[in-house]
């Protein structure tokens, strides 16, 4: 997974191997993560417990985005648990990739 573009991203947060999942879209991932780890200051994302970048994918729209958000949020858990293990199997944290790319 390439972190070096700023197009329209698909991400999945995860606050443990298995845990709690946010499924969700933005312009600008590592704006995003960045958000995350300021939340205390920010108020963004604050009722969320700490979260992890398990998994993102990129796409040219943003309709094209929001269609495979809605798609993801659709699935069973397993099928989502599946995709995130196929390309990070040990549910390890991305955002270090994506912040080194920018």
């Amino acid at each position: 997974m390439s972190a070096s573009r700023d197009e329209h991203c698909v991400y999945i947060l995860a606050d443990r191997t298995g845990g709690n999942l946010t499924i969700a879209l933005t312009g600008n991932l590592s704006d995003r993560i960045t958000q995350y780890r300021h939340r205390a200051r920010t108020g963004f994302g604050r009722r969320l417990p700490a979260r992890r970048l398990v998994y993102y994918e990129f796409h040219d729209t943003r309709d094209a985005a929001a269609q495979r958000v809605a798609l993801l949020k659709s699935w069973d858990r397993s099928w989502t648990d599946k995709l995130i293990e196929d390309r990070n199997p040990d549910w390890t944290d991305l955002a270090a990739d994506v912040l080194l790319a920018q």
